[in-house]
């Protein structure tokens, strides 16, 4: 978002055109160097200190303009363009509530002053006061009815309100006012993506870069959604476009790894490859920061370890962690967990109870970031996120601390050589087959790398669902982009193969229509009323209870589900999965293993298509299983948190006396 302001430390084009004619200043130098001589022979002309204050600002020295534009508010206490000339520059800078100040002055001396209104906004939508915000925009609005800034920016807001449809009749305006101006088919891209309209965010973005061909935000964006609609070649041109126009934006390196493991088309040779490109451009950053101290540690005191995310809130994410943060040892391990997120919900309120130290750095830079760890004296920093949303690669590119790890967050290797080890096990990650596509260390833990805690609330139905509803149901309730046309294909096989089937489709975050995924399924000869697909549900306990409608659970590939498929055995359905050759491709597997249901685990897709079909007609199994799946689920190591706890501490111990034997202490 941006301050605009017409009038904005303007002089006279006349004004300005007569100091350059009459003293040969063809520079913005030449011109600094005349407001200072001027300011000194002249110190209470106002205009040569405006002058000065915008030659500051437009060579990027916001703290250099301050002094003298507030010596212009000295001045002239009394002129409302200086007040929200002052605003500007104070919101650029940070201060915010200084700038409050300075635009509340403004509007107070001029109530008529649309931009000073919108700019008075622009800094409430900084702190966090949004609706006081959509009130100064619709007041702007008001007093300049045009005003398609203000659109813009009200239009922005409305939609971090969740007000989607007023937000893009707000967008769509400023559009009508501006049809050249790139930023309102961006935002209108946005608002339309989180609206679920696919198609028509696509064409929003789309417009927008030809307005803009180097909008990298854009670029970036429409990646998303093409990855959403199962475009994956066209995604992964989309973030390569970001990248080609600026290669220090690191969120498009992190997507563009991140779409590859939708595809089967890439080898784990080559998205090993592509995740090295992330190290050779962000691994060797220079920050200023504090040199790592080694730290000597005898075995009575604990170790300080640091959890990093952005999803310590209602995030799969958190399902898993949260189990381990509960079951720490407090005579072992201090917890700090580091929060990449301004969304608290109950979820971050009981892991913010539960951890030792809380720190929240959505706001931080890098570089305050790397000094709050380093200040912390952090053993071990974990992340959670890997080239998922919200990462804070960078921090960890850095080497904040002496050890660090990644887990669970993410389905691959980060490629960066500051992080020293990966949190896997056999299953996922073969010995032998895997070390080798991995920057880090992989650190395989002996009972599974997860720990999943059902919710005991909801309750399972222990009853084969096929024996109601005389068909059998299969099910899928993973993220649509996983649900590729490949994957479509084959489950289309096993419609044809299972004929009194149905298959039902819920996708968490998919407000869109669903004419492309019965369209699909058409193509493969599978009719619409065979295909029941459900959106977003409000509560997890409907969620949940979705499962009780369901026979089989089927598990797309190469990107198996994680969460999705625990859920499903939790609630008694069984999932069948294909292994595959990397990570994201063994989860399920790796799962299945650990509550000893790998005869639900198929080599090839034949194999997968034979055993959705054999279990699907095999009732006395599959009765059998979903009497006690759940009771099966506690009794693995899957759900015992306290011994994953300890094989956690173990691992960190185990790598901390590594350590430091090797710096030799």
């Amino acid at each position: 978002m941006n301050i605009y302001d017409n009038n904005y430390l303007k002089p006279s084009q006349q004004q300005i055109n007569e100091i350059i004619k009459n003293f040969n200043a063809k520079k913005f130098i030449d011109v600094e160097r005349l407001c200072i001589v001027t300011t000194q022979e002249f110190p209470k002309d106002p205009f040569a200190w405006k002058v000065l204050a915008t030659v500051l600002k437009l060579t990027g020295r916001l703290s250099e303009s301050l002094m003298p534009i507030k010596k212009c508010v000295q001045l002239e206490p009394n002129n409302a363009e200086v007040h929200n000339s002052l605003g500007i520059i104070l919101y650029k800078l940070n201060k915010l509530d200084e700038s409050e100040l300075s635009l509340k002055k403004a509007i107070k001396l001029k109530p008529e002053y649309a931009e000073a209104h919108n700019n008075f906004a622009i800094t409430l939508n900084a702190q966090g006061r949004l609706n006081e915000a959509e009130k100064s925009y619709k007041q702007a609005i008001k007093l300049k009815p045009n005003y398609f800034e203000a659109y813009i920016n009200l239009g922005v807001t409305l939609k971090e309100l969740n007000k989607l449809d007023e937000s893009e009749l707000s967008l769509k305006k400023a559009i009508k006012l501006k049809p050249e101006y790139a930023e309102g088919y961006y935002n209108l891209g946005i608002t339309l993506n989180e609206q679920g309209r696919l198609n028509e965010a696509e064409k929003s973005y789309k417009q927008a870069i030809k307005l803009k061909p180097n909008y990298i935000e854009a670029h970036n964006n429409l990646g998303g959604v093409l990855k959403q609609l199962g475009n994956l070649e066209e995604a992964i041109v989309s973030y390569s476009e970001a990248i080609k126009f600026d290669s220090n934006f690191s969120q498009a390196y992190s997507n563009k790894n991140l779409c590859f493991h939708y595809s089967s088309s890439y080898s784990p040779l080559f998205i090993y490859k592509q995740h090295l490109e992330f190290e050779k451009q962000f691994g060797k950053l220079s920050i200023d920061r504090p040199l790592i101290s080694p730290l000597k540690k005898n075995n009575a005191e604990r170790l300080r370890v640091g959890y990093v995310s952005a999803d310590f809130r209602k995030h799969s994410v958190a399902f898993f962690f949260e189990p381990l943060l509960k079951n720490h040892n407090s005579h072992i391990v201090e917890t700090f967990c580091y929060y990449n997120n301004n969304v608290i919900d109950s979820t971050t309120k009981r892991l913010m109870t539960t951890c030792d130290h809380w720190r929240s750095i959505f706001d931080l830079t890098d570089k305050n970031v790397i000094n709050l760890i380093k200040n912390d004296k952090i053993d071990i920093l974990v992340d959670l996120s890997g080239h998922s949303k919200g990462n804070r690669l960078l921090v960890f590119s850095q080497k904040p601390s002496p050890l660090q790890v990644t887990w669970l967050g993410y389905p691959n290797t980060t490629g960066l050589s500051a992080i020293d080890y990966r949190f896997t096990d056999k299953i996922a990650d073969p010995i032998g087959e895997a070390d080798d596509l991995n920057s880090e260390t992989l650190l395989r833990l002996p009972n599974g790398f997860l720990c999943y805690k059902g919710n005991e609330n909801i309750v399972s139905n222990k009853t084969l669902p096929q024996n109601n509803h005389q068909q059998v149901t299969f099910g899928s309730f993973n993220n649509e982009a996983k649900i590729t046309s490949t994957v479509i294909k084959i489950w289309s096989k096993i419609l044809h193969a299972v004929p009194n089937s149905r298959l039902i489709l819920k996708f968490s975050n998919f407000n869109n229509d669903t004419n492309r995924y019965h369209e699909l399924f058409t193509k493969e000869g599978i009719t619409k009323e065979r295909i029941e697909i459900y959106k977003r549900t409000a509560k997890i306990e409907d969620h949940l209870s979705l499962y009780n409608i369901i026979d089989i659970c089927l598990d797309p590939f190469p990107y198996n589900g994680t969460t999705t498929t625990c859920e499903a055995l939790w609630m008694g359905a069984p999932v069948i999965t294909l292994i595959g050759d990397s990570h994201v491709s063994r989860i399920g597997a790796s799962i299945l293993t650990n509550i000893g249901l790998t005869d639900f685990i198929a080599n090839d897709t034949n194999n997968y298509i034979d055993l959705a079909v054999e279990m699907s007609a095999n009732t006395k199994y599959l009765r059998e299983i979903r009497k006690n799946l759940r009771e099966r689920m506690l009794k693995a190591s899957i759900c015992d948190a306290p011994s994953f706890a300890r094989d956690i501490e173990a691992t960190y111990q185990s790598i901390w006396l590594e350590y430091q034997t090797k710096v030799n202490f």
